[in-house]
């Protein structure tokens, strides 16, 4: 009976698309261990050596299939972004507002949400009608980095009036009067984070992970030295855990996954580009359909 059922293993060895690998305690001097390497099936002696041969294969795998590399060819910094930092280190600030975040972003190719700058209530109205409901109402000041549970934010507005209330409510948080940014509301159930970092003694990188909320309850996280080409950026995509929310699931379409590592490319060039920038962080990077849209971002300078 055994060796009718090593017959049927090698059988399906020969005929399967995919390595297979035996563990048993016995040597060659079992007919059915005999039989399995005679036919090119691996014959480990313990299960667990079985387990550690079957990931070396899958290592050895991932390494056939990757691309070769490819030197990343750095662009000369673009006119407009020189002068924004420059006016803004002129100026004395140690970072982008909002506003100015994404305008720099969107200099370098990076999709994000393109809003409009409201320094009055009296704005509010024609902006809003503009932009189309629903919309984002959001505090927009250099000295404003975080404004979830701060009041600084408001999501889904519908009206004019809406709008105008959720403006007043934002001077009164902020305790001052601070510009505000209107932008459409993104709709989209995936969230990522993409961002670029310098540090003292390793130089500058490039990270992609879950966003929002997630992004530092789970740490799904992880980087590359900098620069990157648009391939690392495939290759640092499918590394995270939740990569399964990169394809299409419960009836949302495939992520433009393209898209997402040419945003990955284009951040961790920046750096090199500017040395003036120390770190960037887009978060949330939302899933819109099958394409990735930057809703927050935020530059930080060297200090």
């Amino acid at each position: 009976m055994m060796a009718g059922t090593s017959r049927k293993i090698v059988s399906f060895a020969d005929s399967c698309t995919k390595p297979v690998a035996v563990s048993s305690f016995f040597d060659r001097d079992d007919d059915c261990t005999a039989m399995y390497e005679d036919h090119n099936v691996p014959v480990f002696d313990s299960p667990e050596k079985a387990a550690n041969g079957m990931v070396c294969m899958l290592q050895h795998l991932r390494i056939q299939e990757r691309k070769p590399w490819r030197p990343v060819t750095l662009p000369e910094p673009l006119k407009e972004a020189v002068e924004l930092i420059g006016r803004s280190l002129s100026s004395g600030l140690m970072n982008l507002d909002e506003h100015d975040s994404k305008r720099f972003l969107g200099y370098y190719g990076i999709p994000v949400i393109e809003d409009t700058l409201v320094d009055s209530e009296g704005e509010i109205a024609g902006a809003s009608r503009k932009i189309g409901f629903p919309l984002v109402v959001k505090a927009s000041a250099p000295d404003i980095l975080h404004k979830t549970g701060k009041g600084l934010i408001y999501l889904n507005q519908n009206s004019p009036e809406e709008a105008s209330r959720s403006y007043r409510k934002i001077q009164e948080a902020a305790g001052r009067r601070v510009p505000v940014i209107m932008s459409r509301m993104v709709r989209g159930e995936r969230e990522f984070a993409a961002g670029a970092v310098i540090t003292a003694g390793f130089g500058p990188a490039v990270m992609f992970g879950l966003g929002g909320i997630f992004t530092e309850a789970l740490g799904d996280a992880v980087f590359r030295p900098a620069p990157i080409t648009a391939d690392d950026g495939l290759e640092m995509i499918r590394e995270i855990r939740a990569r399964k929310l990169l394809g299409s699931f419960r009836g949302m379409p495939e992520v433009n996954i393209e898209s997402l590592a040419g945003i990955l490319h284009r951040l961790s060039i920046i750096p090199l580009l500017h040395p003036e920038v120390a770190a960037i962080d887009v978060n949330p990077v939302i899933i819109e359909g099958s394409e990735p849209k930057a809703v927050d971002a935020l530059v930080i300078f060297n200090k």
